[in-house]
Parts: structure tokens; sequence; C-alpha cells
């Protein structure tokens, strides 16, 4: 009987290297609350985007991003942001170089 093979990080080292491929990602809106984020994440969510939510600080106000990624080039994250920007009627999403940790946590 052969051994089993070796058990290896693949899943992982195929996710870094598919988020190393798409750097791109569209910042839709920013929302003081995150209820208002998580409407537009699940709409975008059921539209077919892969859409997630980060959140920063800002003059002591938590507020809550929605991104829609990953893309390969800038041009495909401009498309996606204008098409993103008539259909939900968005002002003005934005092209983002997400960090890794970022793009690998949120890739799929």
């Amino acid at each position: 009987v052969a051994p089993a093979p070796k058990r290896t990080q693949t899943a992982s080292v195929s996710k870094a290297t598919l988020a190393a491929r798409k750097p791109w990602a569209v910042n839709v809106a920013s929302f003081p609350n995150s209820e208002g984020a998580r409407l537009l994440e699940k709409s975008l969510e059921a539209d077919g985007y892969n859409a997630y939510i980060t959140s920063f600080l800002k003059d002591g106000i938590s507020w809550s991003r929605v991104r829609v990624g990953f893309y390969g080039t800038k041009e495909e994250a401009l498309r996606s942001g204008d098409a993103i920007k008539r259909q939900y009627k968005v002002q003005s999403p934005w092209i983002v170089m997400p960090t890794k940790d970022e793009t690998a946590k949120y890739i799929r």
C-alpha cells in the first residue's frame, strides 16, 4: 500500500496566489453605521458580486466600507465600479488596491 500523500497548505497557497493575481477592488460606499453597509453588501451579493465590509476609524467615528473585489486589472475594476454606480445609484465608487491581508481574507 502506498503511503498517503502529505497534506500541504495548498488551499492557503492557492488563495494567496489568486489574491496576488487580482489586486484591485472597488470601494462602493462608506457608512457611519454598519446597518446601511450590511444592506448594500447583501444587495451586491444577491447580484453576484463578491462584496465585503471593512472598517476604519475617522474623527473618532467607526465607519463601514463596502467593497467589491477582486479584479486582475484596474480597467476591470473601473468597469465594475461604473456598472455598480449606475445600478445602485451610489455617488462615486473608487478603485483601491487593498492590502494583501484584506484580499486574502475576502477573496472567494
